[in-house]
């Protein structure tokens, strides 16, 4: 324990590159990435495979064009973008559905909702502003009454 610095101990980790979904894309929906990254960065990622690797000479070992965390990054904006190909084809959809029907879904969702809970957005959020409640004097004395005889059941001193 002393041989560690003291200043890094309790530090979180910096998340490392989802390899394992950048390459099940790449291999399974390579189309996909394919035209979300031509469609957002105009190249495409070209890693290098296993066996151009291993056959390479050990002086000379080939490179992708673009090293897999930056290609991991951008793929990770290219997926938080709902209406991309890539995003469609890891959620297994069988089409991308266009900005203005995801909204006019979110409307017929959100009318059901209405019609049916008489659900509205600004209520149920508590105000931060407004005091909270006070509770009753009854219903604090019969809860205290019952914490008391819990304590006097299992013998709980305090």
């Amino acid at each position: 324990m002393d041989q560690r610095h003291h200043a890094r101990l309790g530090r979180r980790q910096r998340p490392r590159p989802k390899t394992a979904v950048l390459l099940t894309l790449h291999q399974n929906h390579h189309g996909a990435l394919a035209a979300d990254w031509l469609n957002r960065y105009h190249l495409i990622w070209k890693p290098i495979g296993l066996p151009a690797w291993l056959n390479a000479p050990h002086d000379a070992k080939p490179r992708g064009n673009i090293g897999i965390g930056l290609a991991w990054e951008l793929t990770r904006e290219i997926l938080r973008d709902h209406t991309s190909s890539s995003f469609a084809a890891l959620a297994g959809w069988s089409y991308t559905p266009t900005g203005s029907e995801i909204a006019m879904w979110d409307r017929m969702d959100m009318e059901k909702r209405l019609r049916r809970h008489g659900w509205r957005p600004w209520k149920n959020q508590p105000d931060p502003l407004r005091a909270k409640p006070m509770e009753d004097p009854r219903v604090r004395a019969e809860r205290l009454r019952r914490r008391r005889l819990l304590r006097e059941r299992f013998h709980i001193t305090e």
